[in-house]
């Protein structure tokens, strides 16, 4: 048992996991890049780096851990994936089984089957699923008698996990026990999809009105789901962007990000666009009890995939025409990665700014909310912006460089050539007026004879 002092190094609450089996329909549309079997790989290599990232944090030990998966039929195989991360068997959560709290305090993951008609995670009723597994994972928690009743949902489509957003959002979710009526907030962290990747919902938000209205698999998703929490006295607060890989394009991006990732084997930035280069974070604090994840099975099987490929040592995002980059390969990676980087910032403050004319409604929490993520991105963007510029200008200089040694090599071959003709010159001329000495003594010869 953990003395008062030690527990405030740990964050409580809950995370729940949402995955789907991986198999060969489990990313259809990552096929056309990946192969059905490859898609699959992947699949499980993401949820593998979500499962390890979390069981490895040492801030939260404390927290309970569940993994709500479809088909209930997957048990097997969920079992044997966490087995092979060498991971403690999980403790199998159903309806017909009684679960105490030393059994709850014992173990690493709970598997929470979803409940559901189908036996498929189909996004028309993906608002039906979120909210049963809400209800059972606070029964979890009151069976455990955890101090902390929040609730954080996480999707397996999204192995950068952001551990400073993670650990906030159980924190701001959670009610002040020092504060009776202060209640706590939801936490949500939108995807580049319009979706979201991550939401932290406080123990007043009720379950069966909290998802209400939401649009799936759409646009506005993220958006519908904050009005739906605002609608029900949820005050939403706003995360970092998250990435979704649903796409063949979020493959090549997401293979893009690791491999300029500041990682022990991976293709190392210099220190100066290093801040540029990473994603900002939202301020929790201080982190020093954060421990950063990085998705490495990710990566090993992109690399497995041939989507990563090592060139001279480092490691390369395969190009379009199957040959690696020859020339160049250091600036052109940091200008690839910035340019996706304001893209992404660019595409971020045009939905951010949508959401605001839409949310205006919800109440002036929100909006104060989202003013201050715009002048981040804003911010973020012309430091990116900026860098993209100066890398630029790297490679420009590169090649003014380049071509003006070039040239003066060529004007050199032209200056020894012309010192070569002026000596042909010479000579020439010297063997003219000897041939022309020598006639001359052959004249005065012949007259004496």
């Amino acid at each position: 048992m953990q003395s008062e002092d030690n527990n405030k190094m740990f964050v409580g609450g809950a995370i729940v996991v949402f995955a789907k089996c991986p198999g060969p329909n489990s990313k259809t549309r990552l096929s056309p890049l990946l192969g059905a079997e490859g898609a699959s790989s992947l699949a499980q290599a993401m949820l593998s780096d979500i499962l390890t990232s979390l069981s490895n944090q040492p801030i939260l030990k404390n927290t309970l851990k569940v993994l709500c998966y479809a088909p209930k039929s997957g048990e097997a195989q969920m079992i044997s994936i966490i087995q092979s991360l060498n991971l403690p068997y999980p403790l199998i959560y159903d309806d017909n089984v009684n679960i105490d709290k030393e059994q709850l305090n014992d173990i690493s993951w709970v598997l929470m089957p979803m409940k559901s008609t189908s036996d498929d995670l189909t996004s028309s009723s993906l608002g039906d699923k979120l909210e049963d597994a809400l209800v059972r994972t606070r029964q979890l928690l009151d069976t455990r008698e955890d101090s902390n009743k929040s609730v954080l949902f996480l999707g397996m489509d999204s192995p950068e996990l952001p551990m400073e957003e993670i650990i906030h959002g159980l924190q701001v979710a959670s009610s002040s026990s020092s504060d009776e009526n202060k209640q706590g907030k939801a936490h949500l962290c939108p995807a580049n999809d319009g979706g979201y990747g991550l939401l932290s919902i406080p123990n007043h938000a009720i379950p069966s009105e909290i998802f209400k209205g939401v649009r799936w698999s759409h646009p506005l998703t993220a958006l519908s789901q904050m009005k739906a929490l605002t609608d029900n006295d949820a005050v939403v607060s706003i995360g970092k962007l998250m990435f979704d890989i649903d796409e063949p394009n979020d493959v090549k991006d997401l293979a893009c990000r690791l491999v300029a990732s500041n990682n022990d084997d991976s293709y190392i930035i210099e220190e100066e666009t290093d801040d540029v280069l990473g994603s900002y974070t939202h301020g929790i604090g201080s982190t020093d009890n954060i421990q950063q994840s990085f998705p490495h099975h990710t990566k090993k099987q992109l690399i497995d995939l041939d989507i990563i490929q090592i060139h001279e040592g480092k490691h390369v995002v395969k190009v379009d025409n199957d040959r690696e980059k020859e020339e160049d390969i250091d600036q052109s990676t940091k200008v690839t990665t910035l340019q996706d980087q304001l893209r992404q910032a660019e595409h971020r403050a045009t939905v951010l700014s949508d959401r605001l004319k839409i949310v205006k409604e919800s109440g002036s929490s929100v909006i104060q909310s989202l003013n201050e993520e715009l002048e981040d991105v804003a911010q973020h963007s012309a430091r990116v912006e900026a860098a993209m510029i100066k890398e630029l200008s790297i490679l420009d200089s590169k090649r003014r460089e380049e071509r003006a040694s070039y040239e003066k090599r060529v004007q050199e071959w032209i200056s020894l050539a012309n010192n070569q003709k002026e000596e042909i010159d010479e000579y020439e001329r010297k063997t003219k007026s000897l041939l022309s000495t020598v006639l001359m003594m052959g004249d005065d010869t012949g007259s004496d004879v």
